[in-house]
C-alpha cells in the first residue's frame, strides 16, 4: 500500500472526488454540510473516498468509492476501518448503508442485512434513505465497539 492519508477533502481535490463518485454510480446531490467526506490520498493523488452523516449515536455510512487503479489493494476495507474509528471518536453507535452493489463486501466487514423498518428515523429520513437509492438497495448496519 502506498503511503497514504486519511483525511477530510482537500478543496483540491473537491472536483476529483465528484468526478470519482459519479464514475461509481453513487449520487452526490445532496452531499452538503452535513455529510462529512474523507478521502485517502498520497500527496494530490486520490486513491478513495468515504462519507459519514452522523445523527446522534447513528449514523450513515455513505460514499465509499475507490478509483479503477487503486481497487484491489484493501483501500476500501482501510476506508471503511478509518470512518469506523472516526464515527467512535464522535461518539456514533451504529453505522447504517444502502448498497446495490457491495453487499458481500460489507458482509466481510461484518455488517448485517437488515429491514429498512428497523432502521431508526433520522436515517430513513436522510435524502439517501428517502429519495435517492431505490428501494431495491441492499440496507445493513454495523454496532460499533465503543472503547473505553
Amino acid at each position: 500500500m502506498h503511503k497514504v492519508s486519511f483525511a477530510p477533502i482537500l478543496p483540491s481535490l473537491q472536483e476529483n472526488v465528484l468526478k470519482l463518485l459519479i464514475a461509481n454510480h453513487l449520487p452526490t446531490s445532496d452531499i452538503g454540510e452535513k455529510v462529512q467526506l474523507f478521502t485517502l490520498q498520497d500527496k494530490e493523488q486520490l486513491f478513495g473516498v468515504v462519507g459519514l452523516e452522523c445523527y446522534g449515536t447513528d449514523a450513515l455510512l455513505r460514499s465509499l468509492s475507490v478509483a479503477n487503479e487503486a481497487k484491489g489493494k484493501g483501500y476500501g476495507k482501510y476506508l471503511v476501518q478509518q470512518i469506523e474509528e472516526y464515527a467512535v471518536q464522535n461518539d456514533c453507535q451504529t453505522l447504517y448503508l444502502l448498497t446495490t452493489t457491495a453487499q458481500d463486501f460489507f458482509a466481510r466487514l461484518n455488517y448485517q442485512v437488515i429491514d429498512r423498518q428497523s432502521v431508526p428515523q433520522n436515517i430513513l429520513a436522510t435524502t439517501e434513505f428517502s429519495s435517492i437509492c431505490p428501494s431495491t438497495a441492499i440496507c445493513m448496519c454495523k454496532r460499533l465497539e465503543v472503547k473505553i
